[in-house]
């Protein structure tokens, strides 16, 4: 299984371009436009190991999704 990352950012020219640069160094990127997906997949898929996160989301800050990845989606760093 590859690794998998989990890009937040609710600019989708940035996400575009982090998804083409990971993808080509053999990682599964998962990519999501504001916090409350985030956690959702999050929680969903065991397997993402890092989160490149925005702090300035639509919904909530990226803080907020930190604190609450760190309790319930403790395998993410």
């Amino acid at each position: 299984m590859k690794p998998a990352i989990l890009v937040v950012d609710d600019d989708t020219a940035v996400c575009e371009l982090l998804q083409d640069v990971l993808n080509e160094h053999v990682f599964t990127v998962h990519v999501c436009h504001n916090g409350q997906d985030a956690l959702r997949l999050a929680q969903q898929a065991p397997e993402i190991a890092l989160v490149l996160l925005d702090m300035m989301l639509p919904d909530i800050n990226g803080l907020q999704v930190l604190q609450q990845l760190q309790s319930s989606a403790p395998s993410c760093r």
